[in-house]
Order: structure tokens, then sequence, then C-alpha cells
């Protein structure tokens, strides 16, 4: 890992692009989904948006209640 600075140094090729293994991780895998299969990477799993208002409760919540009694909550529901 160190050797290889992180995989900056290996190059490897992905949809036919050339890029270091540290670039595949950091975006090209991502770019790759979302020209593929956009609606699986825009979907739920990846905004917050998707659930609007329980989103802005929930950060109140947690605010106010504080990271343990909010973690207690999540894991009951």
């Amino acid at each position: 890992y160190v050797g290889d600075d992180a995989g900056r140094k290996v190059r490897v090729k992905l949809d036919g692009k050339e890029m270091t293994l540290y670039e595949l991780w950091n975006k090209g895998l991502a770019a790759m989904i979302r020209k593929e299969d956009p609606s699986f990477w825009l979907g739920s799993w990846t905004h917050v948006e998707a659930i609007g208002d329980q989103a802005e409760v929930e950060q109140k919540l947690y605010r106010s209640e504080g990271a343990y009694q909010s973690f207690d909550r999540w894991m009951e529901e």
C-alpha cells in the first residue's frame, strides 16, 4: 500500500479507460455505475433528499438528544 502510494502508481483499465488504482476506487467505479444504471446510484440509499422531512426531524432530535439516545432509538426502529 505504501509502496505504490495508495494505488496512485498502479495503472488499471476500466471500461477502456486507463487510470490509477486510486482513481478507480475514488471515482471510476461510481462514474461507471452512474452511467450504466443511474436509478441505482441516484436511488434512496444515496440521497437524504429521498426521505425529505424525516431527515430534518432526525437531525433536530440528534442535536437535542445526543448520539447515544439517537442510536438507541434507531436500533429500536
